[in-house]
């Protein structure tokens, strides 16, 4: 497989993708400028759309430098947008761990937690053996 494309994962309900230029606008709209959703962030002084750069980049370099997925959630049903998922090296992290981070659209985030169970075999083979 070639670095710079990581593996989708599917459950019942959900894609996760790998995120690409086009997913720049949905994300600074749908989860950057929600205030639900930026109060629990870090750095309330930057614009939706450098926010959703500055997670881009992020996204990019968590899988070409250390081998941790960054994915954009969708309904596989109708495709709509509905947050992303990352896995962020211990560098980042503040805790020294790999941490497992996310940005959802409130309104769908019962939906998404079904995600990143004990049993995913992406979990086991780049998570669990570090």
């Amino acid at each position: 497989m070639e670095k710079d494309i990581m593996p989708e994962l599917e459950t019942v309900r959900l894609l996760l993708r790998q995120a690409n230029i086009d997913d720049l606008d949905v994300l600074a709209k749908s989860i950057f400028a929600d205030p639900d959703v930026i109060q629990y962030l870090p750095k309330q002084d930057i614009t939706p759309r450098a926010r959703a750069e500055r997670a881009m980049n992020n996204f990019h370099r968590y899988w070409t430098q250390h081998d941790l997925g960054a994915w954009i959630v969708t309904d596989k049903q109708d495709g709509h947008f509905l947050g992303n998922y990352y896995l962020e090296p211990p560098e980042d992290s503040g805790t020294g761990d790999i941490e497992l981070g996310y940005d959802l659209d409130v309104v769908y985030y019962a939906m998404t937690r079904e995600q990143f169970r004990p049993d995913d075999s992406f979990y086991h083979v780049h998570v669990s053996k570090r």
